[in-house]
C-alpha cells in the first residue's frame, strides 16, 4: 500500500510534490520503518531485475555484502544466494520457472551448505500498483530454529512412545478418575487379576481388594495421593479365581492448575515370585532360630551336666553322657543342615532370578535402578554364598567342640594312693619336656598369628621337704598338665627370659601347697573371674576346649577337698596355687 501511495505521489506534477512533500515523508519514513522492523528479510526488485528495496534483516540472513545489494543487479545478488544453497542447481531452475511467469507465486525452503545447518523458508510474489504488475518481492525466514525444535519434541514424542510402550510392555497399568474410579486399564492388569476390561472399567480397586491390609494402610494411601503426592509401596490383591498376588506400586496423581488431583496413574509390577521367595526365607531363618536356640539350650544343659559331673567321684561316666547329649545334638544340628541347603536353594534361584531380570532387562526402570545401587545388589549377591558357607563352617564347628569334649571326658578312673606329689610334678615335665625345649609348637597351637621365639622355656623347682600324700595320682597330674600346659601356650609368645617356678610347701600342718608361676603377661581380672567356668577360653578357636581348668577345680576342691586359686597382676605373670590336704578329711 506505500508502495502504491509512494508512486502515486511520484507521478504527481512538481507543484502536487511541493504540496505534499510532508506526506511523501511520513510515507517513506513510515516504509522504512516497517522494512526493517519485520523479522524477515524483505528484498523487492522491478520488472527490469533491478534492486528497489531491502531490509538490514535481508543483509544479516545472508551475510551478504551491501554494496553489492545496493549495485541493484538482482542476477548478481541470486547467484550469491545460490553460491551458499546445498542444491544451487533445483533452485535455479525454479527461479528461472518463476521469472517465466510474470504473476507466478512461489515457496519453498532452502537448505543451506552442509555444515552452517541453516534453513531459510522462502517466498516470491509479484508486487502490484493498481492492477499492473510493477516487480516482484522476495521474503526469507531463518526456520533453522523452528527446525530445531521441532526436532527436539519428535524426538521426545519419540522417545516418549517408545517409554510408554516400554511401559505397557513391563508394567501393569492402571488410569482411575479422582475417586479411584477405573476408567482405563492395559491387558497385563487384566491378564493378572483374570478380570476382563468390562468388569474393570467404572469400578475401583474394591474388585482386587484381598483383605490382608489394614483400613488405615488405604486411608494413609488415599491421604498421601490426594495432596498430589507420589505414593509407593506393595499391595497384596486377590485375582478373580481367589488366588493371590503382589504388586509393587507406584501411584502418581495428575493434577489441575489449583494442585488437585483429577486422575490418578497406578504402575504396578508383579512380584509375587519374590514374596513368595521372601517368605520361605524369612520362615526358614525363623526355624533356624528356632534351632538354634534349641541348640544353645542344649549346650547350656550339657555345661551344667558336665559341671555336676565333675564332682562326681565316676568322672568316666561323662564320656557316655555326653556322648548321649551329643546324640540328641545332633538332631537340631541336623536340622540347621537341612534348613541351609533349603535356603541355599531358595538363595540360588533368587540369584538366578535376578541374573535372568538383568540378562534380558539391562536397564531397569529409574526406580530399581535407584533400589539396586542402594542394597548393593553386586555385593549382596556375592556375599549371600559367603554367608552360607560361614552358617555351615559354624555347625561343623559344634559338631567338633562335641566331638572334642567326648574326648576329654574319658579318663580312667584312679584309686586313691599315698604317693609323692615331687614324683606327679616331675613324671608331668617329663611329658612336657619336647614342649618346654620347643616352645614354638606349642604357642602354634594357642597363640597362632603371634610372634614367637624358638629359645626353650627355664624350669625353677624350690621343692619343699614334703610328706607323702594320700590322692587320686592320675587326676592330680591331669590338674598339673592343664596349668603347665597353659603356662607354656602363653610363654611361646613372650621375649626371653622365660621362666616356670615350681615350689611347694606344708602350710598349717595338714595341707600341702603347690604353687607353680610363670612370668608372662599375666591375666585381666575380668578373665580371672571367668577362668575356671566351663568352656570359657581366651585361646584362638580350635586351641582348646575352655575345659582343662575346670576340671583341674573340680579334681582339687570337689575330689580332694583343697583349693585352687589363680593369682595374677597384668605385666607380672600369674600364679596357680593348689593346695590339698596331706590326709583325707
Amino acid at each position: 500500500m506505500h508502495i502504491e501511495r509512494l508512486n502515486r505521489l511520484r507521478r504527481n506534477s512538481s507543484s502536487d510534490y511541493l504540496s505534499n512533500e510532508s506526506e511523501l515523508e511520513t510515507s517513506l519514513a513510515l516504509l522504512r520503518a516497517t522494512l526493517e522492523s519485520t523479522a524477515d528479510g524483505i528484498m523487492a526488485v522491478d520488472l527490469s531485475g533491478r534492486i528497489t528495496h531491502f531490509n538490514r534483516k535481508f543483509l544479516e540472513m545472508w551475510a551478504i555484502p551491501e554494496r553489492l545489494v545496493s549495485g541493484g543487479d538482482c542476477g548478481t545478488v541470486m547467484a550469491f544466494f545460490l553460491d551458499q544453497l546445498q542444491d544451487p542447481e533445483k533452485i535455479s531452475l525454479d527461479i528461472q520457472e518463476l521469472l517465466a511467469g510474470v504473476d507466478a507465486e512461489y515457496s519453498n525452503t532452502w537448505e543451506l551448505k552442509p555444515g552452517s545447518h541453516r534453513a531459510f523458508e522462502c517466498h516470491s510474489f509479484p508486487s502490484i500498483i493498481g492492477e499492473q504488475i510493477v516487480g516482484r518481492v522476495w521474503t526469507f525466514s531463518d526456520i533453522t530454529k523452528k527446525r530445531e525444535y521441532e526436532k527436539r519434541l519428535n524426538d521426545s514424542l519419540e522417545e516418549l512412545s517408545d517409554l510408554k510402550f516400554a511401559l505397557e510392555q513391563s508394567a501393569i497399568l492402571v488410569i482411575t478418575d479422582d475417586r479411584g474410579r477405573i476408567i482405563d486399564i492395559n491387558d497385563k492388569f487384566c491378564k493378572l487379576s483374570q478380570y476382563s476390561r468390562e468388569e474393570l472399567i467404572g469400578k475401583t480397586h474394591r474388585v482386587v481388594n484381598s483383605g490382608y491390609h489394614k483400613q488405615e494402610f488405604f486411608e494413609t494411601l488415599w491421604r498421601q495421593i490426594s495432596k498430589g503426592e507420589v505414593w509407593k509401596g506393595e499391595i497384596k490383591n486377590k485375582a478373580k479365581d481367589g488366588s493371590y498376588y503382589w504388586v509393587d506400586t507406584t501411584i502418581i496423581p495428575f493434577v489441575d492448575s489449583k494442585r488437585k488431583p483429577f486422575q490418578y496413574l497406578a504402575i504396578r509390577f508383579d512380584v509375587t515370585n519374590r514374596k513368595l521367595i521372601e517368605e520361605a526365607l524369612r520362615g526358614s531363618r525363623e526355624k533356624l532360630k528356632e534351632q538354634t536356640e534349641e541348640l544353645q539350650e542344649a549346650l547350656e544343659n550339657l555345661k551344667r551336666t558336665q559341671a555336676q559331673l565333675v564332682q562326681s567321684e565316676k568322672i568316666f561316666v561323662l564320656g557316655e553322657i555326653v556322648a548321649g547329649l551329643a546324640h540328641e545334638i545332633n538332631n537340631p544340628v541336623s536340622f540347621i543342615y537341612g534348613n541351609i541347603l533349603h535356603a541355599d536353594a531358595y538363595i540360588e534361584e533368587l540369584l538366578h532370578l535376578i541374573k535372568l531380570y538383568q540378562k534380558h532387562y539391562p536397564n531397569p526402570v529409574d526406580e530399581i535402578a535407584e533400589e539396586t545401587d542402594k542394597l548393593d545388589l553386586e555385593f549382596l549377591m556375592e556375599d549371600l554364598p559367603k554367608l552360607l558357607r560361614s552358617m555351615t563352617a559354624g555347625a561343623e564347628r559344634i559338631r567338633e567342640m562335641i566331638s572334642s569334649l567326648r574326648n576329654f571326658a574319658r579318663l580312667d578312673e584312679s584309686d586313691k594312693k599315698r604317693v609323692d606329689i615331687h614324683a606327679g610334678i616331675n613324671s608331668t615335665l617329663l611329658l612336657l619336656q619336647h614342649r618346654l625345649h620347643n616352645p614354638v609348637k606349642a604357642g602354634q597351637q594357642a597363640q597362632a598369628g603371634k610372634e614367637e621365639y624358638a629359645e626353650e622355656i627355664r624350669v625353677i623347682k624350690d621343692y619343699g621337704n614334703l610328706p607323702i600324700v594320700e590322692c587320686y595320682p592320675s587326676e592330680l597330674n591331669q590338674v598339673f598338665m592343664n596349668i603347665l600346659s597353659n603356662a607354656i601356650d602363653v610363654l611361646a609368645t613372650q621375649p626371653p627370659p622365660r621362666t616356670i617356678a615350681i615350689s611347694t610347701r606344708v602350710r598349717n600342718s595338714l595341707l600341702v601347697e603347690i604353687i607353680i608361676f610363670d612370668n608372662g603377661p599375666g591375666i585381666s581380672e575380668e578373665v580371672q573371674k571367668r577362668i575356671f567356668d566351663p568352656f570359657f577360653t581366651t585361646k584362638p578357636v580350635g586351641s582348646g576346649t575352655g575345659l582343662g581348668l575346670t576340671m583341674s577345680y573340680q579334681i582339687v576342691v570337689e575330689k580332694h577337698g583343697g583349693s585352687l586359686r589363680c593369682l595374677s597382676t597384668p605385666g607380672c605373670g600369674t600364679e596357680f596355687a593348689i593346695a590339698i590336704p596331706i590326709s583325707p578329711q
